[in-house]
């Protein structure tokens, strides 16, 4: 059975792979040489990470509801990590043209995976339970 997608599902989920992408490219491409550890393992744990972030967009893509909330956490405490940088980029906007478009990219794909539209879509999509399991009493409880 084919699922039928929401266009702000299908937005959100392209500019998410879209960020993580260009933010692995990133990474690797200006990855410090400088680090106490061996590259190896930094690549290790950076690929570590890209994955996990990959595996929680595939989630999101397929319905679950925890993974977009997931997300949303991870994406919240990285934005509040970057408060710090927003002047400095803001101050030569033409020179980080790329991290201030990324930034909004994720903002746009946050706004649309809670848009009402995704939020159905999210309902009926084994997101949320409806919690309505109600356990039987025990026999000679009062």
């Amino acid at each position: 059975m084919a699922t039928t997608y929401p266009k702000t599902v299908l937005s959100a989920v392209f500019l998410i792979a879209a960020t993580l992408l260009v933010g692995l490219v990133q990474t690797i491409r200006f990855l410090p040489t400088d680090l106490p550890l061996s590259p190896a393992i930094t690549y290790g744990i950076t690929s570590a990470l890209y994955l996990a972030l990959a595996a929680l967009v595939y989630l999101i893509a397929r319905g679950k509801d925890w993974a977009r909330i997931t997300y949303t956490a991870i994406l919240v405490l990285g934005f509040l990590k970057a408060a710090a940088t927003v002047s400095a980029l803001l101050q030569a906007p033409q020179a980080n043209l790329l991290p201030i478009a990324m930034y909004g990219a994720k903002i746009v794909a946050l706004v649309l995976l809670y848009v009402p539209s995704s939020n159905a879509w999210f309902r009926h999509h084994g997101g949320s339970s409806n919690n309505s399991f109600k356990p039987k009493p025990l026999r000679g409880s009062a």
